[in-house]
């Protein structure tokens, strides 16, 4: 079985969302990219439409 990183974010202090890493990137890199800023933009934006 094969474990694959996740990174872990605070958006705020009361939000925490995972998201799984393309194989082989560095994940300190990944989190600090606008790729994942996207991603989590999109999370955020869902959960407000659901509120």
């Amino acid at each position: 079985m094969s474990t694959k990183p996740i990174v872990r974010i605070a958006c705020d202090a009361m939000q925490f969302f995972e998201i799984d890493l393309p194989d082989g990137v560095d994940p300190e890199t990944y989190a600090d990219s606008d790729e994942t800023r996207a991603q989590f933009a999109d999370l955020v934006s869902s959960l407000e439409t659901i509120n």
